[in-house]
């Protein structure tokens, strides 16, 4: 049996990427009066039934039946129960539990069928039925079938109440079709929620549509409303001094008496640029900087995906900034590694928060010839970590991953050689925390499955250390 350990200076946490498995429009967590022109189905009710395994995972075919509450569009009066495919076999597979009451918004899939019923038919002519049919259900004769997955903007229904008032009233037709939303500097509409964006004041905001176009100005919170608007196609722009729509004529669909909601982002064109150099006074190549916006009220936002990379004459360039207050500097948000060795350092060369320069751009403005000087780095510790099994024998010819933890925090990644030896990339004058990990590798169906665990402290210091692990805290992973 070939084993592997996983040795980690870390949290569990750390092992763990974030993960998006379904990126939805705007819309899905929008006001239901966005989602109505969309939506084929949309009612109110309860789940009867639902034959979804359990595991977490899409890869299924799963039918959940709806106990009829309120029907606000394409149902028949009197429909008692409805069922819906979340999304079978898609990554936005929606779950919804047995008992909750949600309000639903579904589509009418083509020719009425859906995955879990291919999936179904499919094997039960390969004699490989992929899950049991559910009670009452006939699958030669099945009844309609809708699709309600994570994009479709199906709630829970304690959390919608407003949306149920409103739903009522469109039913009644007392609604009116509007066009509404806010305007953020530097927010990226297509694929997450606003997060702190600032909001912008005297946007121009257009609509253009057949009847003619509609304009309104943004106010001090940044938002805007085109009411009253006939309801069809329109195409969306916004303008300001400085900025830019980064996709120009946004289409619009509007149903009657229903709403587009939508939070658009104008972008500047702000730029950082300067020189890195060392305490020697010669330029730090490759060295990795981060930025961070200073909002208003003292928060920090660290602009992800913004790290840079200095030049071959430690020159750097931070460009597509919004307006606003930055810090520059060094490891802002993780902690020092082999590959990165400094303390948090702060523009223009201090490890103190309390002095470092706050770097204000107006809109567009260039700001360059900067000159961030750096103190030494932090110098390696040699560590060597044995990892044993309980007999106290090595664990030998094994995959072994070494992960680093400095006060919570991941800081840093390595391997091991074929003897279970490990050469910590730890730096000196820090504390960390070792544990390590063992699997089982030679059998698909259990591939990384924890077997085993161990751990270790390592006090801070500068001298060579010697450290051995042992493996004896049995536990399996779900």
């Amino acid at each position: 049996m070939l084993r592997s350990v996983v040795v980690l200076i870390a949290a569990v946490s750390a092992l763990i990427e974030p993960a998006f498995p379904c990126s939805c429009g705007p819309t899905a967590g929008g006001p239901a009066c966005s989602l109505v022109g969309s939506s084929d189905v949309i009612f109110t009710g309860r789940v009867a039934y639902s034959n979804d395994n359990g595991s977490g995972q899409f890869a299924q075919g799963t039918l959940v039946r709806f106990a009829v509450e309120e029907v606000f569009k394409g149902l028949p009066a009197g429909t008692t129960e409805v069922w819906i495919d979340p999304g079978s076999y898609t990554s936005c597979y929606a779950i919804y539990k047995v008992g909750y009451r949600y309000v639903m918004f579904a589509s009418d899939p083509a020719k009425g069928g859906s995955a879990s019923i291919v999936a179904m038919t499919v094997g039960r002519n390969q004699g490989q039925q992929q899950k049991p049919v559910p009670p009452g259900f006939d699958i030669r004769h099945p009844p309609k079938i809708y699709v309600s997955a994570e994009c479709h903007g199906s709630r829970l229904a304690e959390y919608a109440e407003g949306d149920v008032q409103w739903l009522r009233a469109w039913k009644a037709g007392t609604t009116t079709t509007r066009i509404y939303g806010r305007i953020l500097e530097h927010y990226d509409m297509y694929f997450l929620p606003p997060r702190d964006e600032p909001p912008l004041a005297g946007v121009t905001v257009k609509a253009r549509g057949a009847s003619g176009t509609y304009t309104v100005t943004s106010n001090l919170y940044g938002e805007y409303e085109i009411k009253g608007v006939p309801p069809g196609s329109y195409s969306f722009s916004a303008s300001l001094e400085n900025y830019h729509l980064r996709r120009d004529n946004i289409p619009i669909e509007l149903a009657p008496g229903a709403c587009a909601y939508l939070n658009a982002g104008l972008f500047t064109t702000g730029r950082i640029a300067g020189t890195a150099l060392g305490p020697d006074g010669k330029p730090l190549v490759g060295l990795k900087l981060d930025i961070a916006r200073v909002l208003s009220d003292g928060r920090v936002r660290h602009e992800y995906g913004r790290r840079i990379t200095t030049g071959s004459r430690g020159e750097f360039e931070i460009s597509e900034l919004s307006s606003g207050n930055f810090l520059l500097g060094v490891n802002l948000q993780y902690r020092p590694t082999l590959d990165l060795p400094y303390a948090v350092t702060y523009f223009p060369g201090t490890n103190d928060r309390a002095f470092a320069q706050l770097l204000h751009l107006d809109p567009a403005e260039q700001k360059q010839g900067l000159v961030f000087r750096l103190s030494a780095p932090l110098q390696p510790r040699d560590v060597q970590v044995a990892v044993r099994w309980p007999d106290g024998s090595p664990a030998a010819n094994v995959r072994v991953a070494v992960f680093l933890e400095i006060g919570g925090e991941g800081a840093g990644y390595t391997s091991a050689d074929h003897a279970g030896m490990v050469a910590a990339p730890c730096l000196k004058g820090f504390e960390y925390r070792m544990w390590a990990r063992a699997f089982v590798d030679d059998d698909p169906k259990q591939r990384n499955r924890r077997i085993t665990d161990g751990e270790v402290h390592l006090e801070a210091g500068d001298r060579p250390a010697r450290l051995t692990i042992v493996l004896d805290k049995p536990g399996v992973l779900p």
